[in-house]
């Protein structure tokens, strides 16, 4: 479906559908809820918010450009999995660390994961509660240490 020209939408439209499509498991109802809108417009949120021709088009040309990019949530997936995954080849001075079958060695890109888990727990909204009894949080060079990732240097 084309992009479709349409009214000027509410601000409380517009973060509706902004909440649906960054959530996909968040509700009508709760969108609602987020967006600002009076508890009883959120009972009814399908018939007075959802169903409007205008929020419709915006949902419809959202997708369209999405999919216009070949973006998909299979695609995001793989992506997202691949950036909680990441690694860095090991690099000496004579070049990429390799192993005796010829494959390169990597460490895990720990800064890269980071992100991933931020972004991740950012768009499911999850809390990331304080854990009880911490002293003090590890940088990322410390735990890399401690998980015995160390980086291979020749003199």
């Amino acid at each position: 479906m084309p992009y479709q020209k349409h009214k000027k939408p509410s601000e409380k439209m517009l973060k509706v559908v902004a909440l649906l499509e960054e959530n996909p498991n968040m509700t009508p109802t709760e969108a609602g809820r987020q967006a600002g809108y009076a508890p009883n417009t959120v009972k009814n949120i399908g018939k007075n918010v959802m169903n409007k021709p205008l929020v419709k088009s915006l949902l419809d040309n959202y997708r369209y450009e999405l999919e216009k990019h070949g973006i998909n949530p299979q695609r995001l997936a793989k992506k997202m999995d691949e950036l909680l995954d990441a690694s860095d080849p090991i690099i000496t001075m004579t070049g990429v660390l390799r192993d005796k079958e010829g494959n390169i060695i990597t460490k895990k890109d720990r800064k890269t994961q980071l992100v991933a888990m931020k972004l991740l727990h950012d768009v499911y909204q999850v809390n990331i509660k304080e854990t009880e009894g911490l002293k003090r949080r590890l940088t990322i060079e410390e735990f890399e240490e401690k998980e015995g990732i160390i980086d291979i240097i020749d003199d």
